[in-house]
């Protein structure tokens, strides 16, 4: 029972809330009074977990690295058990991210002083890369995880 009917990948037509809230309603009612026989949903393992992205993002960064399942922009990979997908998951999408980057760039060689940028940008790289080299940068410690912190729907 949808709520609203998709017109694009950014807009939708909402339906009356009378309407909705009454099929809603309607629907649930029937799901409490069933609620004895509902089951637990058990995830058998391994499991095969994959991530599809769209631009911005991106993982074709990852084509051709030996031991990586990768098939236009989806990666592809086996888990011991659900958090473990739930882990590569998430490191996969901090790797899409990086493609963000592509849109700045895109903004930066539109501004009257963009080519001045990316070129300080290039040169601050070179230079932070020779101080990591040759000892004169470090870098910062990584905050340490949050205690208790788990993955969504974790027990």
């Amino acid at each position: 029972m949808p709520v609203k009917k998709a017109t694009s990948a950014s807009t939708a037509e909402t339906r009356p809330v009378d309407e909705v809230r009454a099929e809603l309603h309607d629907g649930a009612q029937p799901a409490i009074q069933n609620r004895d026989q509902a089951k637990v949903m058990k995830i058998g393992t391994p499991i095969k977990a994959a991530l599809r992205v769209v631009p911005p993002a991106s993982l074709s960064v990852l084509e051709g690295v030996p031991g990586i399942d990768y098939d236009n922009e989806t990666v592809t990979f086996m888990a011991a058990d659900f958090e473990e997908a739930y882990e590569g998951l998430t490191e996969l999408i901090g790797v899409a991210r990086t493609n963000y980057s592509t849109l700045m760039v895109e903004i930066l060689r539109t501004h009257p002083e963009g080519e001045t940028i990316l070129s300080s940008y290039s040169d601050k790289l070179f230079e932070r890369w020779l101080d990591f080299e040759s000892g004169r940068w470090t870098p910062p410690e990584p905050p340490p995880p949050v205690e208790g912190q788990r993955y969504h729907g974790a027990r």
